[in-house]
């Protein structure tokens, strides 16, 4: 979804200095429409960019952590994702029972 957070990611790990790249990247990942638009990893890759690059866009960081807050699933608790009714049990040799 996002090839500008891949091509970050990609200047960052191979420590290439583009300065001018990263600060129009900055601005670019500021706008509302691209945040909304970020997959998780996205976020991720751009972070970890800016981070090897020691770039520090204020404004960015401020777009990309208001944006985490609005795209990324809250934490749910670990649990069946089917009705216990709609599974297959087998029993284990101690008598506990496992949903398949």
């Amino acid at each position: 979804r996002c090839s500008l957070g891949t091509m970050l990611w990609n200047y960052g790990k191979l420590k290439v200095s583009h300065e001018q790249f990263f600060e129009v990247s900055a601005v670019e990942l500021s706008r509302p429409n691209r945040v909304r638009s970020l997959a998780p990893r996205n976020f991720q890759n751009v972070s970890l960019a800016y981070n090897w690059r020691k770039h520090f866009d204020e404004k960015m960081y401020i777009s990309l952590l208001q944006g985490m807050r609005l795209n990324m699933d809250g934490h749910r608790p670990v649990g069946p994702k089917c009705d216990k009714n709609h599974l297959f049990p087998y029993y284990c040799k101690d008598g506990s029972e496992v949903l398949a």
